[in-house]
């Protein structure tokens, strides 16, 4: 071992760190976009099947809205009820 440290060559182990620095955050930007992949396939799925319950709902309150009316129309035309209009029902 050389008594004076600045004869000691430190170039090998300076190249060798760098090399495994580069390898880890090679592994790490892999890992994040595997990762990201993966989430973003999952939300994707997600976002259909929200899409399709909220066309279930439009559907569904549709009806609802169709029967309401079919209700208050059939309610004027068999009965003398008639709704007082929203001005007036305070």
């Amino acid at each position: 071992m050389p008594e004076d440290l600045s004869e000691v060559d430190l170039s090998g182990v300076a190249v060798g760190g760098a090399g495994l620095l580069l390898v880890v955050l090679g592994c790490a930007v892999v890992f994040l976009a595997v990762r990201y992949r993966r989430e973003n396939i999952q939300l994707r799925v997600r976002n259909t099947e929200l899409s399709m319950e909220n066309d279930r709902w439009h559907e569904d309150f549709a009806a609802a809205t169709g029967e309401l009316t079919a209700l208050r129309e059939g309610l004027h035309a068999d009965c003398a009820y008639r709704g007082s209009p929203r001005a007036e029902a305070s």
